[in-house]
């Protein structure tokens, strides 16, 4: 029987002051995670979520040692989640360096819930980039906290991107695999990987009910 798995990253900022005000609007050096049905990888420039494999479903029936790789960095096929801050004054992109305390972690026995903190710290504020991994969830939760520490208001907003190559033909299961635009009028907007090199792909989306 098969059985759709969907996987999902959602990004959150989170804003904090000591003296002054804020409002919202690499290294390859990489650390490991593994949950009860993720194992990943997290590169420290920029805090990237560079690869991700989901041990509950092997390549091939059998072969459970051989988890499917749904993120990986292979010549022709990288898939990768980059996020940071774009900020008045000094705010850690994607291409910043992080350092984290350790450089595996697990969800243990007895756990539900697993955090994996990587830190920046700029002239005027301190960064604290939070993975959040639940058991039994393939959501993956990426919190941006920051501390400013210096008297002049800080202001920025947060931004998620995938960095994707178009799978080869070998590389592909039977699913969809390119990019999805939403909005009330269409839902779902199949954008393929070679319209994304030839179109344009710019639209001004209004939420529903806004004016």
């Amino acid at each position: 029987m098969n059985r759709a798995i969907a996987v999902g990253i959602c990004f959150f900022l989170a804003l904090s002051s000591e003296n002054g005000q804020a409002t919202g609007a690499g290294s390859e050096t990489t650390i490991h995670v593994v949950t009860d049905l993720l194992d990943g990888q997290i590169g420290l420039r920029g805090g990237t979520l560079m690869e991700l494999r989901l041990r509950e479903h092997p390549v091939l029936l059998g072969q459970k040692d051989k988890p499917f790789a749904l993120m990986e960095q292979k010549r022709g096929n990288v898939f990768a989640a980059q996020s940071g801050l774009l900020g008045r004054g000094d705010a850690p992109t994607h291409h910043a360096q992080y350092v984290a305390e350790a450089q595996d972690y697990a969800l243990e026995d007895g756990e539900d819930t697993l955090e994996v903190p990587l830190m920046w710290e700029g002239e005027q504020v301190t960064v604290t980039k939070t993975y959040r991994f639940r058991r039994g969830s393939y959501l993956i939760e990426v919190f941006h906290e920051v501390e400013n520490k210096g008297e002049v208001t800080w202001s920025g907003r947060m931004y998620g991107q995938f960095l994707r190559t178009a799978p080869t033909e070998s590389d592909s299961i039977y699913t969809y695999t390119g990019g999805v635009l939403s909005s009330p009028e269409t839902p779902y907007e199949k954008i393929h990987f070679d319209d994304m090199e030839s179109q344009d792909l710019r639209r001004n989306i209004r939420a529903a009910g806004s004016p």
